[in-house]
């Protein structure tokens, strides 16, 4: 019915539902974030929505920004298959979720700005590289690069990320997203 119900079932099939089965049957501490995010949203459908009128609405909080923002991320880069399942087997991966997910937003704003996205090869060992390159409409190439804070520091340092990411081999004119 609406675009929202659309992305609800889009993350659902791009996640793949033997994965999605398989985190639903752990129980909730033991799930990845996605699927507690989940959780906590069919909680607030059932607190809010009524099954019988068409179209319901509920308030936005956190929780459903997050999981419906992934879900959008998700289908922006869908044009993009190769950075979409790179992405996507990051995202399965608890010690890699957070990374992988912020890395979603960073690709989607790039693509929402008219860029075309391309993966940098993670595969090459040679030397460090950048998450992806982006290229605008006018031919101009950036290497892009998305750090984040694994959560629950206790301070809020990001010199090391900063590092990191300067350090990193650039092709074109760097852009750092932390």
């Amino acid at each position: 019915q609406t675009f929202i119900d659309f992305l609800g079932k889009y993350i659902k099939q791009v996640l793949g539902s033997e994965w999605g089965n398989a985190e639903i049957a752990k129980p909730i501490a033991d799930r990845h974030s996605i699927l507690k995010w989940y959780d906590e949203i069919c909680q607030l459908q059932k607190k809010y929505i009524n099954p019988d009128e068409k179209i319901s609405s509920m308030p936005t909080v956190g929780v459903i920004r997050a999981y419906y923002g992934l879900a959008y991320n998700l289908y922006l880069l869908q044009h993009n298959v190769e950075i979409q399942n790179y992405l996507i087997k990051r995202l399965k991966q608890k010690d890699n979720f957070y990374a992988a997910y912020y890395e979603t937003f960073v690709a989607a704003w790039f693509i929402l700005a008219g860029f075309a996205v391309k993966l940098e090869n993670e595969q090459d060992g040679s030397s460090t590289h950048c998450e992806f390159c982006a290229t605008s409409k006018s031919g101009k190439s950036y290497s892009v690069e998305a750090k984040t804070r694994k959560p629950g520091k206790k301070h809020m340092d990001i010199g090391n990320q900063l590092y990191k990411a300067l350090g990193k081999k650039a092709d074109f004119d760097r852009i750092i997203f932390i």
